[in-house]
């Protein structure tokens, strides 16, 4: 796997082995009324335009406060928002808008239909995923080396077992 600044993840000695469609038993069960559609989206602060490009009160919103290199995470996740809701429905720019609820919770306004978002936003880059039902997760945390007050800190103690003494 590799990320913008090299080589994230490498897995040696791995051999894909095909051993045919799982038994029913371990597959997982399929939803009430199917899998919900999911789409993801990325995009920079800048650039771009389309159902992408920002209303003016968001745009407004996501640099109201805050470092100009917040200002443009947040302006990065705003617009990975809207590529993947206008990916998923087809929506058009001014179809709807990207707010956020009182706890900072992504909200998807408009009159065509309910779509549920979640946005990440790390280093001038923005992550989103839209959905037409149920709630999206998503975050981006970097791989870093970490102290064991940190650890004990923000860990619960299940967590901590599973990490053992690996600082990463």
């Amino acid at each position: 796997v590799d990320g913008r600044s090299g080589s994230v993840l490498r897995v040696r000695g791995f051999r894909l082995i095909d051993t045919g469609p799982l038994p029913d038993g371990d597959r997982v069960p399929v939803p009430e009324g199917g899998w919900p559609m999911v789409i993801m989206a990325t995009a920079t602060a800048t650039g771009g335009g389309g159902a992408q490009a920002l209303l003016g009160a968001e745009l407004a919103a996501m640099t109201a406060r805050g470092t100009a290199r917040r200002q443009a995470d947040r302006v990065a996740g705003q617009r990975a928002a809207r590529r993947a809701v206008a990916g998923l429905t087809g929506w058009r720019r001014e179809d709807f808008m990207v707010t956020r609820a009182p706890g900072g919770a992504p909200v998807v306004e408009s009159t065509n239909g309910s779509v549920q978002v979640s946005i990440a936003h790390r280093d001038g880059v923005g992550w989103a995923a839209a959905t037409d039902r149920g709630r999206p997760g998503l975050d981006v945390e970097a791989v870093a080396l970490r102290s064991g007050a940190w650890l004990r800190t923000w860990f619960t103690v299940a967590e901590q077992a599973l990490v053992g003494d690996d600082p990463v």
